[in-house]
């Protein structure tokens, strides 16, 4: 099987312990030059923290991400635009524009993505009050020249008469739920990209803090003129109310070898509450998403023991370099609830086509060191594969977790660079 080799630097040196440095994205933006675009965040962990909990953060505001460009391959970097998040409605109202993610196509063609949603200072977004689970809408923008000039962004709107910018797209309506995009994209061998994507369950009346969340795939395909995206979607899958408190969330998907495709999605499960233990569950297509399997659990290739998995994020990914299936989280060694703990990261091969993991091939990323916090968090990365080697980069700065971001907190500020050498 070979081994998995990790190895880890340091990416961006933050000198302000409060203001921790965060890349929530990045990718290349060519299909033939090995150009790269990341979006530097400061200060996330810290303002999420004294937000979540009605305090005053006591520092100057963090400041606006930014976007970075390298021209090789990552090995230099250069700052080309300020990505303002926080647009002023009125009062306490605004409007937020997350960091976007960049797709390109043939001949040039590029285009970035970007969610907004309605937000109020000094509220997150499960406060009662706060309009985000209702609001979120997909905005894109298209360049021909390698984005040094861009389209006026305009609102992801589907084909179709019933749909408009109210109706948006299947499932969707502005005032009664959001889209929320998933990444890195995929590329398909039919010139079509891949991404995954999530919304809640509509009902009537419409009841968004309590409807279950749903995921699904997201296809684009380019217009040959340049002139936009023609976009289609799966059906939408979840997971049941004994699997999972509120569906399934955070989805990441592959295609298999034998031409299925592959959700995956996170759930969250409460100690109490007749549920079962978390674990990460997925569904397959064999018509590229018009319908969905039953949802299982992943499950280990020896005992079909359950991998226990708290609620966190995972990516699943195919790599170019042996054509293998992989999956990088947050395993753990006993049945896991809630969102904890998620203080070791790792990577594992995924069986095909019995789609469950190899535990002999489970390699730690990185973990808790004895002088962290007990729930320090390695759980949120940006990741692209190096065309020139074929390794895994990952981009992960560590996150102090509920002890939040102070400067006691034991918990670095930077952000490391993590490449993975998989086996040829």
């Amino acid at each position: 099987m070979g081994t998995i080799q990790v190895r880890r630097c340091l990416h961006i040196e933050q000198t302000d312990y409060l203001q921790d440095v965060e890349v929530p994205e990045v990718g290349y933006i060519s299909t033939d030059r090995n150009i790269l675009v990341e979006s530097v965040l400061y200060g996330s962990s810290r303002e999420f923290y004294f937000r979540s909990r009605g305090l005053s953060d006591q520092c100057d505001k963090a400041p606006p991400l930014v976007l970075r460009l390298s021209e090789d391959n990552g090995r230099s970097w250069r700052e080309i635009e300020t990505w303002t998040q926080y647009h002023h409605v009125e009062g306490p109202w605004r409007w937020l524009r997350w960091s976007p993610t960049y797709v390109y196509g043939p001949g040039g063609q590029l285009a970035r993505l970007c969610m907004g949603w309605l937000d109020v200072e000094g509220l997150v977004s499960w406060d009662k009050g706060n309009p985000t689970p209702i609001s979120g809408l997909v905005f894109v923008q298209l360049s021909n020249d390698l984005g040094r000039t861009w389209s006026p962004m305009r609102q992801m709107v589907f084909a179709g008469e019933e749909y408009n910018g109210v109706h948006w797209g299947p499932g969707l309506w502005f005032g009664r739920n959001r889209g929320v995009l998933g990444g890195p994209p995929v590329y398909l061998d039919d010139g079509r990209f891949m991404l995954t994507f999530g919304t809640q369950i509509v009902g009537e009346p419409a009841d968004p803090m309590t409807g279950r969340h749903q995921s699904a795939c997201l296809f684009g395909r380019f217009a040959e003129d340049g002139s936009g995206i023609a976009w289609e979607m799966t059906s939408y899958a979840t997971v049941g109310a004994k699997q999972s408190f509120y569906g399934g969330v955070e989805p990441s998907a592959a295609m298999l070898k034998d031409g299925r495709l592959w959700l995956t999605m996170r759930v969250h499960v409460h100690r109490d509450g007749g549920f079962e233990s978390g674990g990460r569950y997925y569904v397959t297509s064999d018509d590229m998403g018009r319908t969905w399997s039953e949802p299982q659990v992943m499950r280990y290739d020896d005992t079909g023991e359950k991998v226990h998995i708290p609620a966190c994020l995972a990516h699943v990914l195919r790599s170019s370099r042996n054509g293998r299936l992989y999956m990088i989280t947050n395993i753990v060694d006993e049945p896991a609830y809630a969102c904890d703990p998620r203080t070791t990261l790792q990577i594992a091969e995924i069986e095909e086509p019995s789609l469950r993991v190899i535990r002999d091939s489970i390699t730690v990323i990185e973990s808790r060191r004895p002088d962290q916090p007990e729930y320090i968090r390695f759980s949120n990365w940006a990741r692209y594969e190096d065309r020139e080697t074929g390794n895994l980069v990952m981009l992960m700065s560590e996150n102090p977790g509920n002890v939040g971001r102070h400067e006691e907190c034991g918990v670095e500020p930077h952000s490391y660079r993590y490449e993975i050498e998989l086996p040829e």
